[in-house]
C-alpha cells in the first residue's frame, strides 16, 4: 500500500495538512464519542469551515479549501488522524484517506514541511469506491463500504487497518451502505441494507435485522444514521426525511424529532454530551446546519442559512 498519493495530488496533501493541524491542534475530536460540546465541523464547496453550536447564525469559521470533492468526515478517538473519503480521480474514484503528524524534519536551506500529511489508505485496485469511514473504538481500524466489483454492483462492509493493511469483508449481501461502528462496543458494526437497519460482528458473520418495516413510516425506510456516544441509541433518518431515535438493542423508535416544518432533515450526527443533534436541514433548493435537543422540538435550531449547500455535520468533544 503506497503511503502518500501518487503524482498530481500534491496540492490535496498540503490543503488537507494545512485543515488537519488547524483542527487537530484545537483538540480531540469525534463526533461518535463522549466529552463536553466543542465545534459543529461541516463542508461546503470543497471546504471545510467551523461553528459553535450555539450560533449565531453564519457565525462560521473557514479552515481550509480543500480542492477535491470529499465526504464522511471522521475523527479517530484519539483526535489525532482524520478520516475522509476524497476523490483521488484518475480511476481511482473515492478513496479513505487518512491525515497524520508529518514527522518529516526541516532539512537545511528548505521551507518547512507541512506538520500534517494524507495518506491514502484503501487500494483502489481492490475497492473501486468507497464510503462511510467509521473508526472502531481504538482507533485501530475503519469500517467502510466498499465497492468490490464493477458489473453488477456490489457494495459490502468491509474493516481496513488503519495502516491500509489487513483489508477484510465483513457482509454480503451486495448493497450496503451509511456504516457506523459502535462507539461503545467493538464488536458492534451497523449498516443500512436495502433501506432496513442491521447490525454485524465486526469479525463478520450473520447480519442480526435491527429493524425492518417500521410501523408509521411509508415509502421508502431507513437512511444515514448515528450512534450516542454510549452506544445504546441510534438517530436515523426515515425515508420521509425524519430524524428519529431508536433503542440500538430492541430497534424500537420514537416520533419525529421535529413536530413541524416541511423540510427534510437528513445526516444526522449526535453530539459529545448525547443530547443534542446536528443534521441538515434539507429545503428545496438549500441544504444548512441546524441542532436539534435529543427531548425533540417543533423546529430545530439553525446555524447556517446560505444559498449553497452545506454538509456531513460532525462534532468536536471538548476534555
Amino acid at each position: 500500500m503506497r503511503s502518500m498519493f501518487t503524482r498530481g495530488m500534491t496540492s490535496f496533501i498540503a490543503a488537507s495538512a494545512v485543515a488537519a493541524a488547524a483542527l487537530l491542534m484545537a483538540g480531540p475530536a469525534q463526533a461518535s464519542f463522549p466529552g463536553g460540546n466543542g465545534e459543529i465541523l461541516f463542508e461546503r464547496e470543497q471546504t471545510l469551515y467551523t461553528i459553535q453550536p450555539g450560533g449565531p447564525v453564519n457565525s462560521e469559521r473557514k479552515l481550509v479549501k480543500l480542492g477535491r470533492t470529499n465526504s464522511g468526515l471522521e475523527y479517530s478517538p484519539d483526535g489525532k488522524t482524520i478520516a475522509l473519503t476524497a476523490d483521488l480521480v484518475a480511476g481511482k474514484s473515492f478513496q479513505i484517506v487518512k491525515i497524520v503528524k508529518n514527522k518529516k524534519k526541516r532539512k537545511k536551506g528548505k521551507p518547512k514541511p507541512p506538520p500534517y500529511k494524507a495518506i491514502q489508505v484503501t487500494d483502489p485496485r481492490k475497492c473501486l469506491g468507497t464510503s462511510s469511514p467509521s473508526w472502531s473504538p481504538d482507533g485501530k481500524t475503519l469500517a467502510f463500504v466498499c465497492n468490490d466489483q464493477g458489473f453488477p454492483l456490489s457494495y459490502e462492509v468491509y474493516t481496513v487497518g488503519a495502516d491500509g493493511r489487513g483489508l477484510r469483508q465483513i457482509t454480503d449481501l451486495n448493497e450496503v451502505e451509511f456504516v457506523k461502528w459502535n462507539p461503545a462496543d467493538p464488536n458492534e458494526i451497523a449498516f443500512v441494507h436495502d433501506q432496513y437497519l442491521y447490525t454485524v460482528p465486526a469479525s463478520g458473520g450473520t447480519p442480526t435485522l435491527l429493524n425492518g418495516n417500521p410501523p408509521g413510516i411509508t415509502g421508502k425506510r431507513w437512511f444515514s444514521f448515528d450512534y450516542s456516544p454510549n452506544g445504546a441509541q441510534i438517530v436515523v433518518e426515515s425515508g420521509e426525511g425524519n430524524l428519529h431515535l431508536m433503542d440500538s438493542t430492541t430497534g424500537v423508535f420514537g416520533p419525529s424529532l421535529i413536530s413541524g416544518g416541511f423540510d427534510a432533515q437528513v445526516e444526522p450526527a449526535f453530539s459529545p454530551d448525547g443530547t443534542q443533534i446536528a443534521y441538515v436541514n434539507a429545503g428545496s433548493s438549500v441544504h444548512d446546519i441546524y441542532t436539534v435537543p435529543v427531548t425533540g422540538a417543533a423546529a430545530g435550531t439553525p446555524l447556517t442559512q446560505t444559498s449553497v449547500a452545506e454538509r456531513h455535520p460532525t462534532w468536536r468533544p471538548l476534555p
